[in-house]
């Protein structure tokens, strides 16, 4: 009668018991293995795209200054705006040093219109003579460096030491914007700014554009 009993009802509560057991094992390894990384992987990527988005509009804002103090400015002003809102604490962003601590240097580009060789000056230094418009047309180059998460820290055995996961994923960023005012890249809010239509001339110009980006250092 037992025996039938048994049968009829179910499990024993032997076998409830173990599966029990087994349960509460398997949801930590879901949490760990599965949920919390999922999680870190979204927090990364919201990240980087809200990253993507302060540099973006930094450049933006830059290419439609007046002059280079003001594209500086501007730059300033809109990766401290991206950083501190919403977006960048759910990301938990950590900018690396830069222009007022917003992981961000800008610099200048140039490509000739002829030779279409691309030059850089920087970062954040301003032309020492006026832009020459015959020859180049220019562009801002604003890079940033920060850090990017983890939401859910995990100092867990081999993850240990992995970026995103259990520390900080390293992101760097770099957008161009052509600068509408180029008669401004020489000035600080100049009112009356240099200009030059023809070949560059004067001594400082020349040597102080590269064709590979100098990067600040430390950075």
């Amino acid at each position: 009668m037992n025996v039938r009993l048994r049968k009829k009802f179910g499990p024993s509560r032997c076998a409830q018991g173990a599966n029990i057991a087994e349960f509460a094992p398997a949801i930590i390894i879901f949490f760990l293995v599965i949920l919390f990384p999922l999680i870190d992987l979204i927090g990364v990527a919201t990240g980087y795209v809200t990253c993507y988005f302060a540099t973006r509009q930094a450049a933006s804002a830059a290419g439609v200054s007046t002059s280079f103090s003001g594209a500086k400015s501007s730059a300033i002003s809109n990766l401290k705006k991206i950083q501190d809102d919403g977006f960048g604490k759910f990301a938990r962003i950590d900018p690396i040093g830069g222009l007022a601590n917003t992981g961000g240097h800008i610099w200048l580009v140039r490509t000739g219109l002829t030779s279409m060789t691309t030059e850089f000056l920087g970062p954040d230094t301003k032309m020492s003579d006026g832009p020459d418009l015959l020859q180049y047309i220019y562009e801002y180059r604003v890079t940033t460096r920060q850090r990017v998460g983890p939401l859910v820290p995990l100092p867990i055995g081999l993850i240990a030491d992995v970026p995103g996961l259990s520390s900080p994923f390293p992101v760097s960023i770099t957008c161009c914007a052509q600068a509408e005012h180029p008669e401004g890249l020489a000035n600080s809010d100049d009112p009356n700014p240099v200009m030059n239509l023809g070949p560059a001339s004067g001594n400082g110009q020349a040597p102080q554009w590269s064709t590979v980006p100098s990067m600040p250092s430390p950075w």
